[in-house]
């Protein structure tokens, strides 16, 4: 079969709207990718606003268990404790019932999974701090026991969670909001531990070894680091010294310096002036503050995110538009071309 060299110029013709539809697919595969991540973010970022809220509260709830344990007689520290115990519990049923939805919207197998995984996490260590509630009701367990073997364990395992949101993330500006949230979760952890610490040795009159001295100043060291000067979004940076340098927070701040340090001169004999719901209050505002900035954090991220789907979906609309123009072009070429192309009779004949 030979064709003439009209027919074969037309066939050359084709290449480029083939290239076209060669392309504008790769486009069209790339654009979804991109709108489905944005989706999955803000998934994600929903997902660990739940998230978040658990480890406040259990975060709460040990510093309530350590008073309690601490305290000699502390009727209405059981009873706030019990009604705190309610809150945890609804808040991690609301973070099981959003992961499942998210798992039922998500076509993608491995992120199916990875949720699941993190749900069987969260109600495995959830079933842990339920068994050890009857022994701090008794005061059956020790502070040592529920501090460092159950509460503090469960925590890193959630904060861990709460940092995969930025996995496989390819917007620079959410990446570096994101690094900055975890940065202040890790501060508000720390202050949820240093509350919780203290609390149980002001509340028992314990008297402060070196070794306790030591574990106590790390805590601070990590409960005050909280930079944010280095981020980008300038609105945003002007929103957090609305929150962290009011007048009102930085009084906060040297109030509680100001226990830290009478608590470091009585520290040897145990007989401290503060009272334990006093500095468990403070404390609470300081972490209250720190929430603030948190649900700051994700309302911008959420917001960018949004922004970032809406773009993809724009882009995708575009592509598959194009895309089907060449589909339609090739098809409308391929057409003309089978006219013009010799038949199979007349390739006999000749």
């Amino acid at each position: 079969m030979r064709l003439s060299l009209k027919n074969r110029l037309r066939l050359i013709g084709l290449l480029p709207i083939v290239i076209l539809f060669s392309m504008t697919s790769y486009y069209v595969y790339s654009s979804f990718m991109a709108y489905k991540v944005a989706q999955g973010l803000q998934d994600k970022l929903e997902l660990n606003t739940h998230l978040n809220e658990i480890v406040t509260n259990i975060a709460r709830e040990r510093g309530m268990s350590a008073m309690y344990i601490g305290s000699e007689a502390a009727a209405n520290t059981l009873k706030s404790l019990h009604e705190q115990r309610k809150i945890v519990d609804d808040k991690v049923l609301k973070y099981v019932e959003q992961a499942q939805k998210e798992k039922t919207l998500d076509i993608n197998p491995e992120n199916r999974s990875a949720v699941q995984a993190n749900v069987n996490d969260v109600t495995a260590a959830m079933a842990k701090i339920k068994s050890v509630r009857p022994l701090i009701d008794e005061k059956k367990i020790t502070f040592d026991e529920i501090f460092s073997t159950v509460y503090n364990p469960t925590q890193a395992k959630f904060i861990k969670q709460l940092t995969q949101v930025t996995e496989n993330q390819v917007d620079k500006e959410i990446s570096e909001l994101y690094s900055l949230y975890i940065t202040i979760v890790n501060a508000k952890e720390a202050s949820g531990i240093e509350r919780a610490f203290m609390s149980y040795n002001i509340s028992h009159s314990t008297k402060l070894t070196e070794e306790d001295l030591s574990k106590w100043i790390t805590m601070i060291g990590k409960a005050d680091a909280l930079s944010y000067d280095n981020i980008q979004n300038k609105e945003l940076l002007k929103k957090l010294d609305a929150i962290f340098k009011t007048e009102e927070y930085l009084s906060l701040l040297q109030d509680i310096n100001g226990e830290r340090t009478g608590i470091l001169a009585t520290s040897s004999s145990g007989e401290y002036e503060t009272l334990s719901g006093v500095w468990f209050t403070m404390i609470s505002e300081k972490i209250n503050v720190i929430s603030e900035a948190e649900n700051l954090l994700l309302k911008t991220m959420n917001d960018k995110a949004q922004g970032v789907q809406k773009d993809s979906l724009r882009v995708l609309i575009i592509t598959f538009a194009v895309w089907l123009i060449s589909i339609i072009l090739a098809f409308l070429s391929m057409c003309y071309l089978l006219k013009l192309l010799p038949t199979s009779n007349t390739l006999k004949t000749s």
